[in-house]
Order: structure tokens, then sequence, then C-alpha cells
């Protein structure tokens, strides 16, 4: 496994070995590893190569009831009295 190029952690390449369904050993260059991170590869990003803003402005009453809905179920009960903290 090779960390991408946006990657936050260490860039430092990793083979990792699986047995019976699970990790059983992560070795890279300089030895063993006890844990190695990997980040899901990006999909999409808010900004182009230009760094130009990719989000569009739309009114609440334009967001689709599921979309609402799905955000919400997974949100805590108290999602409308805090300020998300």
């Amino acid at each position: 496994m090779k960390p991408g190029p946006e990657s936050y952690h260490s860039p430092e390449e990793a083979t990792i070995k699986i047995q019976g369904g699970k990790v059983a050993n992560i070795e890279s260059k300089s030895g063993d590893l006890a844990a190695y991170e990997l980040e899901p590869q990006l999909v999409t990003a808010l900004f182009d190569a230009e760094q130009r803003s990719k989000r569009q402005i739309v009114k609440y009453d334009d967001i689709p009831k599921t979309m609402v809905d799905a955000v919400l179920s997974i949100e805590d009960r108290r999602f409308f009295q805090h300020g998300g903290v």
C-alpha cells in the first residue's frame, strides 16, 4: 500500500499481510509496524484544480426530504437544541 500525495500520514509504503481474514503483519522498509493508517481514496473536493469553489448554494426547500431525513437520522436527539458541540 502506498499513501496518496494528499496524505496527512507517513508517506512510507507498507505491506499488509492478511491471514485467516485478519491482519497478520504490517511491514515497511524500516521494519515491522504496530499500526498503519489508511485513508479512503479522495472522490471529490470542495475546490477544483484552480482553487475555484465547486459548492452551490441551495435553498432548504430544494433539498429532497429523503436527504434531510438521512442527515437527521445520524444526528443526536438534541440536534436542534445545541450549537453542534
